[in-house]
Formats: C-alpha cells, sequence, structure tokens
C-alpha cells in the first residue's frame, strides 16, 4: 500500500514537470517576441544619438531634447558638439593615399594606429606635416578634418589624395570565446566581427545567448543580439558605446531534451509501480 501511494505521488510529480515543459514549449514563440520588444526597448532607451552622428543630427537632437525637457541629455549632447569625441589616448587609423600615382598608391601604407596625444592632437609620423588638433572634432569629421590638414602643406587640391580614416572605441568580449580582453574595435564594426576579433567561440559557447552589457545593465538582449549577427547590424547601429561588453554564455548541458528524457523515464517507473499494485 505504501508503493502504491508512493508511485501514485511520484507519478503526480512527474505530471506536473511535464506539464511544465510542455508551458515552456508552447510559450517559446511568445517569449521570442518578448525579447524584440526588449531589443526596441533597449536601443530607444539609448539617448538618440550615435558614435558616428554627423554634427547636423546631433544638432537636432539636441534641439529635440530641448523642447521637450530632457535637459540633462541635451546638455550632454552639446557638450559633445562643443569639445568633440577624442580624448588623449583614443585610437584612430589612418592611411593617406596619394591618387594619380600607381607607384605610390601600390606603396601606400593599409593605415598606422596612431594614439591621441596630450592637448588633444594627432602626429602623423610618415610625413613631415605639424599635429592636427582634435579638439571639437567629431568621430564623423575625422576623415575631413585630416583632408584638410592635409591640403595644401602636402597636396595642392583633395583630388591628389584619399584619407582612409577610422576611429576606434574600447570594448571587452568576455566569457566563452577563445581570447576574452578588451579590444579596439570600429564602430563600422559588425557584432560578428567582434567575436572573431577575440579568435571565434569556445566549444562549450551558447551562440544563440550572446549579450552586450553595459556595467551590470543588460543593454542588448539575446534575442536581438542573434538578429543582429545575422543581419550585420555594426557597433554603431546597435548604439554601443566606448567600455561596452559583449559576453558569449556557455551552453548549459542540462537541455530541455535531456529533460524531458529523464522526465519521461520517471513516468515509466511510476506507471510500472502503479500497475504492480
Amino acid at each position: 500500500m505504501f508503493l502504491l501511494r508512493t508511485a501514485r505521488t511520484e507519478l503526480a510529480n512527474v505530471n506536473a514537470r511535464l506539464l511544465f515543459v510542455a508551458t515552456i514549449f508552447l510559450a517559446t514563440p511568445l517569449a521570442a517576441q518578448g525579447g524584440a520588444k526588449t531589443q526596441a526597448q533597449s536601443v530607444a532607451g539609448n539617448p538618440p544619438v550615435r558614435l558616428l552622428d554627423s554634427r547636423q543630427a546631433l544638432t537636432a537632437a539636441a534641439r529635440a531634447a530641448e523642447s521637450q525637457h530632457r535637459t540633462a541629455e541635451a546638455a550632454a549632447i552639446n557638450t559633445r558638439l562643443q569639445r568633440g569625441d577624442f580624448n588623449e589616448g583614443d585610437r584612430i587609423v589612418v592611411a593617406i593615399v596619394p591618387l594619380g600615382n600607381p607607384a605610390a598608391l601600390a606603396a601606400a601604407p593599409q593605415g598606422d594606429t596612431l594614439v591621441v596625444q596630450p592637448g588633444r592632437v594627432v602626429i602623423f609620423p610618415r610625413v613631415t606635416i605639424g599635429p592636427l588638433q582634435l579638439a571639437g572634432v567629431l568621430r564623423s569629421e575625422l576623415t575631413s578634418a585630416i583632408q584638410r590638414h592635409f591640403l595644401g602643406a602636402l597636396y595642392r587640391d583633395t583630388s591628389a589624395f584619399a584619407v582612409r580614416a577610422t576611429s576606434l572605441i574600447a570594448v571587452s568580449i568576455t566569457g566563452r570565446v577563445l581570447r576574452s580582453n578588451f579590444f579596439s574595435v570600429s564602430p563600422e564594426n559588425k557584432l560578428s566581427d567582434l567575436i572573431i576579433i577575440a579568435g571565434g567561440y569556445a566549444a562549450d559557447a551558447n551562440t544563440d545567448k550572446v549579450l552586450v552589457r553595459r556595467g551590470t545593465t543588460t543593454i542588448i538582449d539575446e534575442v536581438a543580439t542573434r538578429r543582429a549577427l545575422t543581419d550585420g547590424t555594426t557597433v554603431d547601429q546597435l548604439y554601443m558605446r566606448e567600455g561596452d561588453e559583449v559576453f558569449v554564455a556557455r551552453r548549459s548541458e542540462r537541455n530541455i531534451l535531456s529533460y524531458i528524457q529523464i522526465s519521461l523515464a520517471l513516468l515509466s517507473v511510476a506507471i510500472g509501480l502503479s500497475n504492480r499494485h
């Protein structure tokens, strides 16, 4: 009699577990929809400015913030417009490519990585020209600022040379990647590029659970990052900033299918015990 009561109790517990598992499976599409909303909210929750926004776009954003009495946001954008985007220690990649001379073009470097010096100036080691002042310069203005700096000093007109310039930001890539560390990346890098920069996924990585965090806050959840990885979304388009973290979770050894298999095995045992009595 005791065995019968025990078997029935176990059967009820197993049924409850199976009902819970079935509920999870049925709710999965709704969870995905909820995740999509979370992504939209997390991106929209940032100030409506990005790393590569133009001066015109930032000015419009500041005016919109002021009109809606978001004074702190407006002040932050106006400060950025006045002082620019660059600070001492920032890194930029610059290549000056002469045009109209095939030999010079072939010999042109792919780019020098330069560090912004005290006073927010950058020095060009390959050419004899004075330092460029970056105070007040936005990331979106970097190429044109370098082009103006070289115009007249080394070249007579802008058709004589081309500038390739990219500003870099430091982000951490952590979790189940082969080289977890801080990396200097371009705002134009895709999110998938960042995984490659970190050496790729580790063998036990959960590739469906990649998060972007700012401090202790998840700003982009796994649903949004899956979409970003598939669509080729860039760091800039994700509203990422200096110091953000891309985190790759570890794959769980106990997945939902193994749990169902265990539950079904327990159910079979319970039914067998029940039939005996």
